[in-house]
């Protein structure tokens, strides 16, 4: 099990190096209460892929 975690957090982190998140939406959105503080809106981010540097 424990294995099985930390390939995944592994290959994760492989995947998302790729990428350059961008906040598109409020930085600052209201929350709401319930049994855990969640954002009124859904929270938008924008995904960029990194250059490939073999390509250029």
């Amino acid at each position: 099990m424990r294995f099985a975690r930390m390939e995944m957090k592994t290959v994760l982190a492989t995947i998302l190096s790729e990428y350059t998140f961008e906040l598109s939406s409020d930085p600052d959105p209201d929350l709401i209460a319930s049994t855990n503080l969640k954002p009124d809106e859904p929270i938008r981010v924008k995904l960029h892929e990194h250059a490939n540097e073999a390509a250029q």
